[in-house]
């Protein structure tokens, strides 16, 4: 190494973001340093509340080197944070400066420095720069943010030649990274989060949640909805809960219901409401009523998103079928809906694929009716029959057996849970070796044969319409869940 004065520069730079989660990290070993304490790092509370308090604190232990001049500085994003106070050691044998809280926040980062007073090398005993942060009301529950140690960099200029060098003297274990992440408020509170809808045998309107842990450890919480098929009561303690540790709650409606809201709160084991926030930035508070959400606006805002083709292809099929539902079966009659979508090119020809085969002899008795589509509720596949007397042959449903309900003079089988995916899908009714194969688009084929154009009564074009929304309701999820 050259001769001539040394003076050396230490720099921390640690910079703050909201970003995901990140382990923290060990700094590279460069340089052992006196003391056995690990520099870098460290919060004392990992998960402050909304309004509470944390301190963050930057330190390097005491060096076998000397030192004529320290720089320290901590970058923060004080979108949700700002530092109230602001501290850091004193070195005798210096002079210098550091951030107060309000330059901390006006500026992004707190920081000190430390010169030399008499300009000549002297020793570095230790140092720590601390500052505490109270979490910003709106903060929004999980948010995090992560500060990160970029480099601690130990700068020699060479006074006889004007060279510099950088030297790393970071101890070994330096800490790289801490993350503090906004945690639930205090007490029994539900935020609302998102919404989805799957599309089962009934269309379940999904609310994602975030509980506290107050409400998740009362073992009599529960979700109340009301809706357009009466009240539904979940226990907290039964719904769905995300890998991110979202809870769950569904509530089914069916396709003429699709306009009409659900609306969920909370209760705890003894009755009382739990308040009920939007996990927006601002932690709206909802009223008392409840939040209300509707598989309509589901649509509509799936609709004007950036989501892809099938999916946006499926939810205006969606839209249409549920219009199409809600004008034949007369529940919006104040204010009907209306069928958006062309859809004259769905014929009896175009969907004649969908039509009953039959294969076999037809038991001593037997007459096929044909089969038929419940929509009103659950959507359901039903195979009307009539026979001398009670059946007396076998009859077997997908190769399982089937017990015949007797209604009217006739007689079924059912098959129930159809979901929208399997609309298409073929199904194996026997009666003794007599088979037929129809799906739930039998019924779609069958209305647009035996209700042709020419057939204009309302209730014709009511059903027409309803066969022509189902079949592109079909054709829709097949080509969405296919595109995943």
């Amino acid at each position: 190494m050259k001769k001539g004065r040394l003076q050396k520069l230490m720099s921390l730079l640690l910079c703050a973001m909201m970003v995901v989660a990140v382990n923290a990290q060990a700094l590279p070993f460069a340089m052992t340093a006196a003391a056995a304490t690990p520099a870098g790092l460290s919060v004392d509370n990992a998960t402050p509340t909304v309004g509470g308090t944390f301190t963050v604190t930057a330190s390097l232990p005491a060096l076998a080197d000397q030192f004529d001049t320290l720089d320290l500085k901590v970058w923060f994003d004080p979108t949700f944070v700002q530092a109230t106070a602001v501290t850091v050691t004193s070195i005798p044998g210096t002079s210098g400066m550091y951030s107060n809280a309000s330059e901390a926040n006006a500026n992004g980062f707190f920081s000190a420095s430390y010169y030399s007073s008499s300009g000549d090398p002297i020793d570095f005993p230790g140092v720590t720069l601390a500052a505490t942060f109270t979490v910003k009301d709106g903060a929004p529950l999980d948010t995090e943010v992560l500060f990160t140690a970029d480099a601690v960099n130990f700068y020699v200029s060479y006074f006889d030649y004007g060279a510099f060098d950088y030297v790393d003297i970071t101890p070994a274990g330096a800490v790289r990274s801490v993350k503090v992440t906004v945690s639930e408020a205090v007490g029994k509170k539900a935020y609302i989060d998102t919404a989805s809808l799957s599309l089962a045998d009934t269309i379940d309107v999904n609310f994602y949640t975030i509980l506290t842990n107050a409400v998740t450890a009362d073992a009599g919480a529960y979700a109340l909805f009301t809706g357009p098929n009466g009240e539904k009561q979940v226990l907290v303690s039964e719904a769905t809960v995300t890998g991110d540790g979202r809870c769950v709650f569904a509530y089914p409606v069916f396709a003429k219901q699709t306009l009409e809201e659900i609306t969920i709160r909370f209760f705890d084991g003894d009755g009382a409401q739990i308040d009920l926030f939007m996990n927006d930035a601002a932690h709206t508070a909802i009223g008392t009523e409840g939040y209300s959400y509707s598989v309509g606006e589901y649509l509509t805002a799936i609709g004007e998103s950036e989501e892809g083709a099938e999916m946006k292809n499926l939810a205006a099929a969606l839209t249409d079928y549920g219009a199409a539902a809600d004008i034949l079966f007369g529940h919006n009659t104040e204010n009907p809906p209306t069928v958006q979508a062309d859809l004259s090119a769905i014929t009896a020809d175009s969907t004649v694929s969908y039509k009953i085969i039959e294969t076999g002899s037809e038991p001593s008795g037997f007459s096929l009716i044909g089969a038929t589509l419940l929509l009103e509720n659950e959507t359901t596949l039903r195979i009307y029959f009539t026979s001398e007397g009670a059946p007396a042959f076998s009859v077997t449903v997908d190769g399982e057996t089937a017990t015949p309900v007797e209604k009217d003079g006739a007689y079924y089988v059912s098959i129930p849970g159809i979901t929208a995916k399997e609309l298409g899908t073929v199904h194996q009714i026997c009666f003794g070796d007599y088979q037929i194969n129809c799906s739930a688009l039998t019924y779609a084929y069958s209305v647009l044969k035996y209700y042709p154009e020419s057939v204009t009564s309302e209730q014709a074009v009511n059903l027409r319409t309803l066969a022509r929304t189902l079949v592109r309701y079909y054709d829709t999820a097949v080509a969405y869940f296919e595109s995943k």
